[in-house]
């Protein structure tokens, strides 16, 4: 738990008690994400509700994955019983996670962005990563995501740096940040 400001932050399981709220997150932000990958889509509510858990565990477990998926864990921010975003640990890492996308993927609600929940997160997410024997954790970000950039030069890294490769199909500056 992490209390900075007002929040007072817990990186969790996925839970029914957050499920609600999850919901509600994934309302607000579907539509104003790039990359819907750490979120689900609030119009199939009904038909991921009851599987979500079992999803995420068969996910971490390496379970029934799509050929080139990777296990990893899902864990959710939450502010007192409220949902803020969501971490996502890479267990493994493949060549094209090492070149983009690194061992954590971090989402923070609309609503609650620019708030400072992400920079808070980040040490969370790196213990996390840690306890589940993930060593080193490799963190990308693409330049002109200037405040999760901010973030990460802000936090004590091994090693860091800057390199330009292909995000999303276009020709982007991203910079590695190994923990």
């Amino acid at each position: 738990m992490i209390e900075n400001r007002h929040h007072c932050l817990q990186l969790v399981r996925p839970a029914p008690q957050y499920l609600d709220s999850y919901r509600e997150a994934c309302q607000e932000t579907f539509a104003a994400v790039h990359n819907s990958y750490i979120l689900h889509n609030p119009d199939t509510f009904a038909q991921w509700k009851e599987t979500i858990f079992a999803d995420f565990d068969r996910q971490e477990h390496g379970i029934d994955l799509p050929s080139g998926i990777l296990p990893s864990a899902t864990f959710w921010l939450v502010d007192k019983a409220r949902f803020i975003g969501a971490i996502n640990i890479r267990l493994q890492l493949n060549d094209a996670l090492k070149d983009y996308g690194g061992t954590l993927g971090c989402f923070i609600r609309k609503s609650e962005r620019r708030k400072g929940y992400a920079a808070a997160a980040l040490p969370l997410a790196i213990d996390r990563a840690r306890q589940l024997g993930v060593d080193p954790i490799l963190v990308t970000c693409i330049e002109s995501n200037t405040g999760s950039l901010r973030s990460l030069l802000a936090t004590p890294c091994r090693k860091m740096q800057s390199a330009v490769t292909v995000a999303d199909g276009v020709r982007t500056r991203i910079w590695r940040f190994w923990f």
